[in-house]
């Protein structure tokens, strides 16, 4: 627990002072890629400092195209 209270308060206090510094630079567009790419970077390490299961990139993309790729498995198998 102390592992994900670190990187809440690290992943603060960065953002509080890149943050404030691409505002101040009027940088609207970097301040919002800034931002998300932090909190996902924060949401990773928290399910890392969790123990949470993380996919892997693979897994994921598997899970996306196996209702697309059911079908052509059962035709070619002749299921249909």
């Amino acid at each position: 627990m102390r592992a994900v209270v670190a990187i809440i308060v690290v992943g603060s206090a960065f953002f509080l002072w890149q943050g404030r510094m691409l505002i101040r630079q009027k940088r609207k567009k970097e301040w919002i890629v800034f931002t998300v790419s932090l909190l996902i970077a924060m949401a990773l390490y928290i399910s890392v400092g969790l123990h949470l299961s993380i996919p892997s990139p693979t897994e994921m993309i598997g899970n996306w195209l196996e209702p697309f790729i059911k079908p052509i498995v059962k035709w070619t198998e002749g299921g249909y």
